[in-house]
């Protein structure tokens, strides 16, 4: 199984869970540790073929279509992070372990495209994340992972929903992703969206009606340009070609960093396991 790890928010997450972590003069190398830890434990769980990290590279097409898209994002520890991440990009290539980007394109739009890639292959994926957008990709053979004690599949989003992970997208669309500043139809919560999608199909086949007595359908057709617009912004860029960047393991250096600068004497002491990340 080829695991797709969501970067920014293993950094992020990792940040905040050993923001405390810190080396010679303040400076925080807990996004850097808790990264490194992450891609341990998962390949002690699941032991993937490979690990294939995709980074942001920017929102191009959705902040033209929105301006205020993730415009509720606060900066807050963003420096240390992004200082961090440029360590673990670094790290990461002399492990062995592939990365993937492309300029103007997020790395949702890169995990879907290689998702597909892999997928159509007859490959086996797990997406890592917490992006909830990123179920949409779920398919057989295609798994999302938010921690170890929640893989969701096919079966487990059709029980969760009574959708197809597709459907998943339309859901989306009309309730809107505050934690992404799109805005859906009001007073509609996922819900309510997700009785309507069951209903309707979706809201394409929404936009055909006429509503009737179902004032819920009356909202979202008063509401058309809000949804299409929520629709486009949620929806993969999948049709690109990432740029895919090769780890070269040189483990010398990585054991340099972590002895002299990082002082990551834990894993030191289980290099082992630090030797298997780059497959």
């Amino acid at each position: 199984m080829i695991f797709i790890i969501d970067g920014s928010y293993i950094a992020y997450r990792s940040y905040h869970a050993y923001k405390k972590l810190e080396v010679g003069e303040e400076a925080n190398v807990g996004a850097i540790y808790g990264f490194i830890k992450n891609l341990i434990t998962l390949n002690k769980h699941f032991n993937p073929e490979k690990f294939i990290v995709a980074w942001d590279k920017g929102s191009k097409r959705r902040k033209e279509e929105s301006p205020e898209y993730k415009a509720n994002r606060a900066s807050g520890h963003g420096n240390a992070v992004y200082e961090q991440i440029a360590i673990i990009r670094l790290l990461l290539f002399d492990l062995g372990v592939e990365q993937a980007d492309l300029e103007g394109y997020e790395a949702d739009d890169v995990i879907g495209a290689l998702v597909d890639k892999y997928a159509d292959a007859g490959e086996k994926v797990c997406i890592v994340s917490a992006d909830h957008d990123l179920k949409q990709l779920v398919r057989t053979g295609v798994v999302f992972l938010k921690s170890l004690q929640s893989i969701q599949t096919v079966n487990t989003i059709k029980d969760d929903y009574g959708l197809e992970p597709a459907q998943l997208l339309d859901v989306w669309a009309l309730s809107g992703d505050t934690s992404d500043n799109i805005k859906g139809v009001p007073s509609i919560g996922e819900k309510t969206a997700t009785k309507l999608v069951k209903a309707y199909g979706s809201v394409d086949e929404m936009f055909k009606l006429e509503a009737g007595d179902d004032k819920k359908l009356q909202k979202v057709l008063d509401n058309k340009d809000v949804v299409t617009l929520a629709k486009s912004l949620i929806t993969l860029d999948r049709d690109i070609e990432p740029r895919i960047v090769p780890g070269e393991k040189t483990l010398g250096i990585v054991r340099y960093l972590f002895e002299k600068y990082l002082k990551f004497s834990s894993f030191i002491a289980e290099w082992e396991e630090i030797e298997k990340l780059g497959k």
